[in-house]
């Protein structure tokens, strides 16, 4: 059962004169806060304990993109370019092999593009699912002077 303020406070002492002054429980000096207090026959079962939330990790909703860079004309691979992700949300780099792999949110439409100087750029559009792993290799074509950069056609991956 509780107690309330004013069980606690009964019987208490007043102070309150005839001088329109407002009567205190403790004799004149200001009240003092009270804490509640929760009392329990003894043996009686008490509530358990409410459970708290748990944490997820962010990678339980993430999905992975992978694959290679490399030059349309010769297959060479292309260290160094950059693999950008929703408009620079996650980025990467292409390893000494062309190779990538890049973790991203799950689930919504994210526009891939890749970048490296000397080539014409690449396109892709998809969505993944959490967990889902996707594989999208990018043969870019090299520019060269005097001609018009030649990008590689958009490629569509995961999810309409």
């Amino acid at each position: 059962m509780l107690l309330s303020v004013a069980a606690l406070l009964a019987g208490c002492g007043s102070s309150a004169s005839g001088s329109g002054a407002t009567p205190t429980p403790t004799g004149g000096k200001p009240p003092t806060a009270v804490p509640r207090v929760r009392i329990t026959p003894a043996g009686a079962p008490t509530a358990p304990p409410l459970p708290t939330a748990t944490a997820i990790a962010a990678s339980a909703y993430t999905a992975t993109l992978t694959g290679t860079v490399t030059d349309a004309k010769t297959g060479a691979p292309i260290p160094g370019a950059v693999v950008v992700i929703a408009g620079g949300a996650k980025t990467a780099r292409t390893n000494a092999f062309g190779v990538y792999r890049v973790r991203f949110p799950a689930g919504h439409t994210a526009p891939v593009t890749i970048a490296i100087p000397g080539f014409a750029g690449a396109l892709a559009m998809g969505q993944l699912k959490s967990h889902q792993i996707a594989t999208l290799n990018f043969k870019l074509n090299p520019i060269t002077a005097g001609a018009p950069p030649l990008p590689s056609p958009p490629i569509r991956f995961g999810q309409p």
